[in-house]
């Protein structure tokens, strides 16, 4: 019996194994395309560049918000983590995967970020 259960976990694992994979090539596929369109201008280190810019002339000579560093990663992290979450339909060990990160600091973000996996309908 205790074999058996050993065997399911290691098919199950392959089973996750292989469509990390697989999500891992759809991505790798993605990224000709993505840079097609950071090229064109479309690039998320220009936006947050521009919307850094308007924020420090918003300041009028104002001392920044503490912990600005903290608060600009959050801003980029929550919805990084949540689009990722989604494509791969809650799954945390393939989100994980994807992120290039540690299941278990995985969770610790979606907790300190009040990330809820998304529900399956």
């Amino acid at each position: 019996m205790q074999q058996h259960n050993t065997e399911n976990t290691t098919n199950t694992e392959n089973v996750i194994l292989n469509s990390t994979h697989k999500t891992m090539d759809k991505l790798e596929e993605a990224v000709p395309v993505l840079s097609q369109r950071f090229i064109k201008g479309d690039c998320l280190s220009r936006t947050v560049d521009q919307y850094l810019e308007r924020y420090f002339q918003n300041l009028g000579g104002m001392t920044p918000s503490p912990e600005l560093y903290s608060k600009v990663m959050q801003q980029v992290e929550k919805p990084l983590i949540e689009h990722v979450l989604r494509y791969v339909n809650g799954n945390q060990l393939r989100a994980s995967a994807v992120l290039g990160i540690n299941r278990n600091t995985l969770r610790k973000k979606m907790n300190l970020l009040n990330i809820v996996i998304p529900s399956k309908n």
